[in-house]
């Protein structure tokens, strides 16, 4: 609802809000819309009060308008009821409709009963069914020829109805020649030498009553195009052609026959289907290999993330024992160098991903790169933010010699222990999830085991 704070001439309705209002102000909760209003809109806290007072006429009005609406129309069926309640009406269908059911009541003995009954549909009187039959007869006398135009040149299917909704009576035909026409006007396929005559007749029915009529047709079968001749005489050659070589177990047919050339349809290629296996198969090596890639990344990260604690450990280990940064990492190299080499070969490259970057970064400070730049490029290849701060305050104790580097490392070691803490439990939780799913299939198993003999049984 929006509300704005503007002076106009109060009406009726507003004098009746505003006299509701003030009888049920009390039921209100007009400190909590006071305070929902201020926090919607900028407002002191007078401003507040005004529009929740508005807020609530115009909620008001608006339940008035409601109630008298309501009101309105229920008086006016009330009326209608009380105008009706006299009479008994029975809605009847139309002719040739089926028997409906109504529900009344009766009054017996000052008793309400209630019964069901039959509501018939309208019905002709016998003196009407000639003129009604006769207006069947000329609405089908319209539209039976269908696409021909004349009874004397029938070349297509008729337009024979089963029934006159308007009238309400049913229409059954009949033919004396099935083969060249059915009783629902199609036309046979057979190509006619001749034209054929076929005697049809209509029989309106309506209850008891029916009344007949006879259409006399003459039928010179359907129209063939152009392709459906040629066809049929190309059908008519190769027949021939196969009777005058009954003793040749393989013909050969001419490459034209009647002036148009004759061909055997190739099988349908596979190639396009080849393509698009193609297609789906390359699609599916893109997807999979950008999805491993992102895995080991995944692996990586998880498995630097898993050394971290060690590394800030030692590392915090090797400078209070008074090496320098080089000189520790020196030390942290040798050691992943000699687990790397008592590991299986089978193992992980990934185990000692960070030995080989600790390697990396000291050959690049012996080639003649500053410490500084060469801490700061080894954070950037491991790009993990425990991996940044750490290599960032390596690169600052070699530029400006930070005197309390020990306890930062202290805090970083601490912080890498709080880290193993929660990476063990966060692999808790998923190893759950994964579980999740083979203890659904088991206990479906173990369901199906248990109620499979019941129901055997049973």
């Amino acid at each position: 609802m929006k509300y704005r704070m503007v002076r106009k001439k109060k009406g009726l309705m507003d004098l009746f809000a505003e006299e509701i209002y003030g009888h049920l102000e009390r039921f209100f909760n007009i400190n909590r819309t006071n305070d929902l209003i201020r926090s919607i809109k900028t407002v002191s806290k007078q401003e507040a009060e005004k529009l929740c007072h508005e807020y609530y006429i115009l909620v008001i009005k608006r339940l008035m308008a409601v109630v008298v609406i309501t009101l309105l129309f229920a008086g006016i069926v009330i009326i209608k009821s009380n105008k009706n309640s006299d009479k008994v009406i029975l809605d009847r269908g139309s002719y040739g409709e089926d028997t409906k059911e109504c529900r009344l009541s009766a009054n017996i003995d000052n008793t309400e009963y209630d019964f069901c009954v039959d509501v018939l549909p309208l019905e002709y009187k016998y003196e009407d069914m000639d003129a009604v039959f006769e207006k069947g007869f000329a609405y089908i006398d319209k539209i039976y020829l269908g696409n021909n135009s004349e009874k004397e040149n029938i070349v297509d299917d008729l337009n024979l109805i089963d029934s006159i909704d308007e009238l309400g009576v049913e229409v059954r035909w009949t033919s004396d020649n099935d083969e060249i026409m059915d009783t629902r006007g199609k036309l046979a396929d057979t190509v006619l030498e001749s034209p054929v005559n076929v005697e049809l007749e209509a029989a309106l029915c309506y209850k008891d009553y029916t009344k007949k009529k006879k259409y006399n047709l003459i039928v010179k079968g359907k129209k063939r195009n152009t392709y459906e001749i040629v066809i049929e005489e190309i059908k008519k050659y190769i027949t021939t052609f196969q009777q005058e070589n009954n003793d040749m177990q393989r013909l050969e047919l001419p490459k034209e026959i009647n002036g148009y050339t004759i061909s055997k349809p190739e099988p349908s290629s596979p190639v396009m289907l080849i393509i698009i296996i193609g297609g789906v198969v390359s699609f599916l090596i893109l997807y999979k290999s950008n999805k491993d890639l992102k895995a080991e990344n995944v692996y990586r990260n998880r498995q630097l993330i898993k050394n971290y604690p060690e590394f800030a450990d030692k590392l915090s280990l090797y400078m209070g024992a008074g090496l320098s940064v080089r000189g520790a990492l020196y030390k942290i190299s040798e050691e992943l160098g000699k687990e790397k080499k008592q590991k299986n070969r089978y193992g992980n490259r990934y185990d000692n991903i960070l030995g080989d970057e600790i390697k990396y970064t000291l050959n690049e400070i012996s080639s003649g790169i500053s410490e500084e730049q060469a801490y700061f490029n080894l954070g950037h290849r491991l790009n993990l933010s425990v991996y940044l701060k750490l290599t960032s305050l390596l690169s600052q104790n070699v530029k400006k010699g930070t005197k309390n580097v020990l306890d930062m490392l202290a805090q970083e070691e601490e912080a890498a222990i709080q880290l193993r803490r929660e990476l063990a439990k966060k692999r808790g939780e998923e190893a759950g999830t994964k579980l999740l799913f083979p203890m659904i299939v088991l206990l479906a198993v173990v369901m199906v085991i248990v109620v499979l003999p019941a129901l055997i049984s049973f």
